[in-house]
């Protein structure tokens, strides 16, 4: 009777955890999609600025079309940033899921279990009489992984890609349109 029991709780919990972890996969592929699509979207663009650029240079024409196309990659880099900041905000949201569904998980198999959040050095969690790992190692941050101690994540890495994309067209729309205002302020 207690077996059953446990049985059903066993399968709750298991539909739990792939649903967290489908919820993560969907909002992970998403995250890296959308960054895919950012990338041809402001390729296509930059070709345009630098097409333009090449062409008939100086004149009043010339710059409001390189800082129409330049307004128009800082719009598109603004809007995919906004949408990379939800996705991230969605993927945390779905490894809390999926930690909590597991800590229950655990906590429902065996309590003799002991959860430790960042152990520094995985290879000394085996303890015991037989030497096998009592211990569910839970990390967070992977000190041993030589790119993580820089920042360099892959969160991170989306993050400074969307904060220059934005940065770089609000430059050149702020030559533009300086060099457009110039004869206004002349006369």
């Amino acid at each position: 009777m207690c077996e059953k029991k446990q049985d059903e709780v066993s399968k709750d919990w298991s539909k739990l955890l792939d649903h967290s972890r489908s919820l993560f996969v969907y909002h992970a592929g998403q995250r890296l999609n959308s960054t895919r699509y950012f990338f041809a979207i402001y390729g296509v663009i930059f070709g345009g600025y630098i097409s333009v650029l090449g062409e008939e240079k100086g004149g009043v024409l010339w710059h409001a079309a390189l800082a129409a196309i330049a307004l128009f990659g800082l719009l598109v880099a603004l809007v995919y940033r906004n949408l990379d900041l939800r996705n991230a905000e969605l993927v945390g949201v779905d490894e809390n899921a999926m930690h909590f569904v597991e800590m229950q998980i655990l906590n429902d198999i065996d309590e003799s279990f002991e959860v430790i959040e960042d152990f520094p050095n995985p290879s000394l969690a085996s303890r015991g009489k037989d030497k096998s790992v009592e211990a569910l190692l839970i990390s967070k941050k992977m000190d041993s992984a030589p790119f993580s101690q820089n920042g360099y994540t892959y969160a991170a890495i989306f993050g400074w890609t969307f904060e220059i994309a934005w940065i770089v067209p609000a430059i050149a729309v702020a030559c533009h349109i300086f060099y457009l205002a110039k004869p206004l302020a002349i006369q």
